[in-house]
């Protein structure tokens, strides 16, 4: 085949001879004895398509410079209006002279930065390709071997992580459909069933776990809006929750260990509830293991993938639950003691600022400070509330666990730190004593989190307890007693909590975040009882619930609003009462800012359920 040269340049250095034709450049060897092409180093059609992808950055860019500008720009009165235009009451209410002040300051920033970008696109291309591609590459071979690195620690296991990550998913699974709870009810109607836009910047209550909110906007716009699809985001975290913890315990230990502590976080009572309750403290315990085998990996070795692991981890746990602040402050000053930095530490905090810029602009920081993180008491008020606080924690994290295996886990955690290889023991003394620090945290903001809080410490403490055991299996010389202890341990920190969860029926009694496990045959029966225009008085945790699965049914939601003050005495209601809390007719009405004396006498029990009493106010008009 011939070739037609247009161009020629010789370089005596290289002996090769540079040759361009229509369609590429091409590369002739001049070896001695030899002249034929060389693999094409450059095509000019990708040049040319690389060069048109730069410039519509650059365009792209300077378009939302000019956005951001215009929009800073732009008067209060004239957005208002926009938006009052298109509201369905006729009235934008929250877009308010302060978010407006706020959002113009952020659009302001925004255009400058895009305009920034893109005046340091234009000019300096050759040096932001000659720094960023040698970045790139060295990022994905990094990737590549960090990759290789736990898939080869995962093979190792094998069909072990397939058996324990089913049993896990299996006992996830069975409660799905479970009566919804007061917390997830309200999340998903404020926020995950409202626009995207609404899920991602809104924050009135801590109830927002915005990331977990997101995914569940996504999920139940696919599925529906049945329980199943609104916990399916926690679920799979739940689920993924065991071969992570798996793959951490065998990178820190060995496949024993591994087992022990995937069987111990599959069968965990308060981590299947909390899979299959639509909150994201399983995306931060799942962020939380994966933050930890990239911190470890770093230990090790210098890995930029390790590193942007770390970062993202701490970022998507923080974005679901800010909690995440106690599992990142046990990791940055774990990561110190191993006598290096925190690499990851700072992009993580620019990154948790990037995906909360949409609720500190539209809310203002005090939302995110008032959400219960950093409302202090007294001392003497966090002191009094302190003993309280660790029995509640205790009673949920070791719920359904017998006492010898109790013992067994701390006898266990005690033989993993005090191993006998000193750096081995440096490191797990400070991953124990890194518990200290998030405690410090709570101390210094004088808060009581709720026990649900140090979820995620549950599956660090199985990676420490399957590493002791196995350590202590493992001075056994003849294998098969080994094997016969190993069966053993899973017995007791398994298989009886698994038998004590099934016969206490302690996920369905669980009080957790609220509940009232009638919700949905009350809502069956108020759509026969309720009359025209009758009201529903009721309050938590029995409110969210019974409007979730009135929506579901179709019944008029507008019967959950609440009444003037002269519509009940006139109009009548009917009131439901939960029984397991310390409620009547009159603290509800109470409650929601009512006189019971208005309406003495009138008050008529229809119905009794497991969970709660239904009751009618009589109204002058009927």
């Amino acid at each position: 085949m011939h070739q037609t040269v247009r161009l020629c340049k010789f370089d005596t250095g290289s002996r090769a001879f540079f040759g361009s034709s229509s369609d590429a450049a091409l590369v002739y060897s001049m070896a001695p004895g030899s002249f034929r092409p060389a693999p094409a180093l450059y095509d000019l059609r990708m040049i040319s398509r690389a060069r048109i992808a730069w410039l519509v950055l650059v365009a792209c860019f300077g378009l939302a410079a000019a956005a951001g500008v215009v929009l800073a720009r732009t008067p209060f009165a004239a957005i208002r209006g926009y938006l009052d235009a298109r509201a369905g009451d006729g009235s934008a209410d929250r877009y308010t002279p302060a978010l407006h002040l706020r959002l113009q300051v952020a659009f302001a920033v925004c255009g400058l930065a895009a305009g920034g970008a893109a005046v340091g696109l234009a000019v300096g291309r050759k040096r932001l390709v000659g720094v960023l591609g040698p970045a790139w590459r060295g990022g994905v071979t990094d990737g590549v071997r960090l990759l290789r690195r736990w898939r080869a620690a995962g093979r190792r296991m094998g069909l072990a992580v397939l058996a324990v990550t089913l049993l896990g998913g299996v006992l996830r699974a069975a409660y799905l459909n479970q009566p919804m709870r007061f917390d997830e009810s309200y999340t998903y109607l404020a926020y995950a069933s409202q626009p995207w836009y609404v899920a991602l910047s809104r924050y009135d209550a801590p109830n927002n776990h915005v990331f977990h909110s997101l995914l569940v906007v996504a999920t139940t716009r696919l599925f529906g809006e049945a329980p199943w699809a609104i916990r399916l985001p926690a679920c799979l975290a739940g689920v993924l929750v065991v071969p992570a913890t798996m793959l951490l315990a065998r990178r820190v230990a060995n496949r024993g260990a591994a087992l022990l502590a995937g069987l111990i976080v599959a069968t965990s009572s308060p981590l299947i509830e909390y899979s299959t309750n639509a909150r994201g403290y399983m995306l931060v315990c799942l962020a939380t293991l994966v933050a930890w085998l990239a911190a470890i990996e770093l230990a090790r070795r210098p890995n930029r993938a390790a590193a942007a692991v770390l970062a993202a981890s701490i970022v998507a746990g923080c974005w679901s639950v800010p909690i995440m602040l106690y599992a990142a402050s046990m990791l940055v000053v774990w990561m110190l003691a191993q006598r290096g930095t925190p690499v990851g530490a700072v992009p993580a905090a620019a990154g948790t600022l990037v995906v909360y810029a949409p609720v500190l602009i539209v809310e203002g920081p005090g939302a995110l400070l008032a959400s219960g993180m950093s409302a202090g008491m007294s001392w003497r008020a966090w002191i009094s509330g302190a003993s309280g606080w660790t029995r509640e924690t205790g009673a949920l994290l070791l719920r359904d666990v017998p006492w010898p295996a109790v013992i067994a886990a701390v006898l266990a955690m005690g033989v993993a730190v005090g191993d006998a290889e000193r750096a081995v023991r440096r490191r797990w003394w400070t991953a124990a004593l890194s518990i200290l620090v998030p405690v410090g945290i709570v101390a210094a903001q004088r808060v009581v989190p709720p026990g649900r809080v140090w979820l995620f410490l549950l599956p660090l403490a199985a990676v420490l307890v399957g590493t002791g055991l196995s350590r202590l299996l493992g001075r056994l010389h003849n294998a098969g007693v080994r094997r016969m202890g190993l069966v053993a341990a899973g017995v007791l920190l398994a298989a009886w909590p698994l038998v004590n969860l099934v016969r206490n029926d302690s996920i369905q009694s669980s009080v957790e975040t609220g509940a009232l496990p009638d919700a949905e045959p009350i809502v069956a029966d108020l759509g026969g009882l309720l009359r025209e225009g009758e009201f529903v008085l009721t309050v938590s945790p029995s409110s969210a619930p019974l409007v979730y699965y009135a929506r579901r049914r179709g019944l008029d939601v507008r019967h959950f609003d609440r009444p003037g003050p002269a519509d009940l005495p006139s109009r009548g209601g009917v009131v439901v009462v939960h029984r397991h809390q310390p409620q009547t007719p009159d603290t509800v009405l109470q409650e929601l800012g009512f006189d019971p004396a208005s309406v003495a006498g009138r008050v008529v029990l229809l119905k009794e359920y497991p969970s709660a009493r239904v009751y009618r106010i009589v109204g002058h008009s009927q």
